[in-house]
């Protein structure tokens, strides 16, 4: 299995506040530590590997791929 680290890319920041107003425009939870996690997959379209049901909008509606 490969593990890559995912560094953070240049409007990291910016990204995760669009991406945490979308999610909570459409009223879904989108706590910040998860949504961290899911910009830097997001960014380097990786599928994050999570039992955590909480990913799921991020998939449904920001793009997020889930393993």
């Amino acid at each position: 299995m490969d593990f890559r680290e995912l560094r953070l890319l240049p409007g990291y920041w910016a990204r995760i506040g669009d991406t945490r107003a979308a999610l909570i425009g459409r009223r879904l939870k989108a706590p910040l530590a998860d949504t961290m996690i899911a910009q830097a997959c997001i960014d380097h379209d990786v599928a994050l590997i999570t039992r955590d049901h909480d990913f799921r909008h991020f998939a449904e509606h920001c793009g997020l791929r889930l393993a």
